[in-house]
């Protein structure tokens, strides 16, 4: 009889929980919640299990572990923590067949976007998939996007009124009012009728939104009027929308409400969360920072091939999300009896994937592992990821969260466009602070930040004045 994967002890499975389940919920697996990253990051000692998880697969040789050997009649789940990213690959790379979601994510955003791909099973999801992947550009340039233009006009619009509005300090509430600005624009349009949509609505329905995701989240039972308003708000936008958008001329075969609804939040999420900490990660290097002020001398930012040229800047995102990832765990369910690598593994096991952890461990990234090198992307050689997944369910829009990324750091690094345009202006982090000559640290209260515009940069990357 195949052997079962090694079985962790009580005491271990009630660190497991400590150490990374309890911080996870904390902090908030959906949408970070301020006190509890707050928390974290400044009290718990291993917050992403860097240690712990270290310490397990050294005692027990393997890189897969039962966290739950059985039932024991308790009702518990079977559990399986994955460690080996061989494992992990093959796991990722079943579209069905073998594992399905279990993830708690996909469970809350069946609640407020009933329909979207991310939430279907197949048959459904492989005709949903197509369909997705042709309208968001998967696996292709984005600079080609027949919305590209568009979107980098929304960008510059309203890193336009950001600079107008926050002459002196960029904060959280800032890049969360840039971040559904920009994501309402270039997924609903601008226009309804002809007419421009005014800001307010954009902003009730980032409230509505977020509304909707708390409740989904954290209440059972969980519909509420802002169910309906919010809906009605999404329908009537796609419905009368006559200018460009991701959502423009929508099947409505492909539920368009609810998939244009997990866009809106997958748009909003990549810009009010990895925004900043790409942009503090640069500022707190000034090497890097030299390099990409560099790299964004002569680049057109209205032309979005040169924006897909980015690949300094495209390599900072990427490290931001490796080294404070998002997503910081994952779930899938055995299907059915089988084996993974040298284990036997049942049928209805949860598969668990400490994604954050993966993406500091020392076995994967060597000295990199906790340090900020966003060159290694260049050369394609970095160990695959977990930021956006991996296999048949990878994130369709993966390419485009990447061009919405770099246009809007390269606008607020570079300032206005044009003949007449001053030097860029320069930037300090002032909060959090990072220490640079050591690890990066393992969590980052995105809610403290505060950036100061300084003394202009001169096209070379030095500070023209003090």
């Amino acid at each position: 009889m195949d052997r079962e994967p090694p079985a962790l002890s009580l005491p271990e499975v009630a660190a497991l929980h400590l150490n990374y389940l309890v911080p996870i919920i904390l902090r908030g697996a959906i949408v970070a919640r301020p006190v509890g990253t707050r928390l974290t990051s400044k009290f718990h000692p291993d917050p992403i299990g860097l240690r712990f998880f270290t310490r397990l697969r050294r005692k027990y040789a393997s890189g897969l572990l039962a966290g739950h050997a059985s039932d024991g009649g308790l009702g518990f789940t079977r559990t399986v923590l994955v460690l080996e990213p061989g494992l992990i690959d093959a796991i990722l790379s079943d579209d069905g067949l073998d594992y399905e979601v279990a993830d708690l994510n996909h469970k809350v955003i069946s609640r407020f976007a009933p329909g979207a791909l991310i939430a279907q099973e197949q048959p459904k999801r492989a005709p949903l998939r197509r369909f997705v992947e042709q309208k968001l550009g998967t696996g292709t340039a984005i600079g080609s996007h027949r919305h590209a233009g568009y979107i980098l006009d929304v960008i510059d619009r309203e890193v336009s009124g950001l600079e107008r509005n926050t002459p002196q300090r960029l904060c959280w509430q800032n890049f969360a009012s840039l971040a559904i600005q920009i994501a309402t624009q270039a997924v609903l349009g601008r226009d309804r009728n002809g007419k421009e949509i005014p800001r307010s609505e954009n902003d009730e329905i980032g409230r509505l939104l977020t509304q909707l995701i708390y409740r989904a989240a954290f209440v059972p039972g969980w519909r509420c009027r802002a169910f309906g308003r919010y809906y009605h708000l999404i329908n009537q936008r796609l419905t009368e929308n006559t200018g460009p958008s991701l959502t423009g001329r929508f099947s409505q075969q492909h539920m368009s409400d609810a998939q244009s609804t997990f866009w809106l939040f997958a748009v909003k999420d990549a810009l009010d969360t990895n925004l900043p900490r790409t942009l503090a990660l640069i500022l707190a290097y000034p090497a890097i920072y030299a390099e990409v002020i560099s790299e964004l001398n002569g680049k057109d930012l209205s032309d979005p091939h040169d924006i897909d040229r980015l690949a300094l800047l495209e390599g900072c995102a990427l490290e931001a999300a490796r080294l404070w990832t998002a997503t910081p765990l994952l779930l899938r369910k055995k299907k059915k009896d089988g084996r993974l690598g040298q284990f036997h593994v049942r049928a209805g096991t949860q598969m668990l994937i400490p994604a954050a952890f993966i993406h500091r461990d020392p076995a994967v990234y060597g000295h990199l592992a906790s340090a900020f090198h966003p060159h290694q992307w260049r050369g394609g050689a970095v160990p695959a990821s977990l930021q956006f997944s991996l296999g048949p369910r990878r994130c369709a829009g993966r390419e485009l969260a990447l061009f919405l990324i770099k246009a809007t750091l390269a606008r607020l690094l570079t300032g206005p466009s044009g003949p007449a345009a001053p030097s860029p202006p320069g930037m300090l982090l002032r909060s959090p602070e990072l220490q640079t000559h050591g690890r990066i640290p393992e969590l980052f209260d995105t809610f403290a930040i505060e950036i100061e515009r300084t003394a202009a940069v001169a096209r070379g990357g030095t500070a023209l004045s003090s």
